[in-house]
């Protein structure tokens, strides 16, 4: 069995995923998040929108 390797972001790693994720998203950003929070994005859609969200997350301050 393996184990994940982790590594901690830093806030600038994080921030420029982020920018990258929302910019990929096809389309207006506020129509995705509107998807979103309706439960109306497909699969992969979905694991984007979880991930932009834990950096959303990890960059509040």
């Amino acid at each position: 069995m393996t184990a994940p390797i982790l590594r901690r972001l830093t806030e600038d790693e994080a921030t420029s995923e982020l920018r990258a994720l929302e910019a990929s998203v096809g389309g207006s950003l506020e129509d995705f998040e509107e998807r979103a929070h309706a439960y109306e994005l497909n699969d992969e859609e979905a694991g984007l929108w979880e991930r932009i969200s834990e950096l959303r997350w990890l960059i509040q301050k």
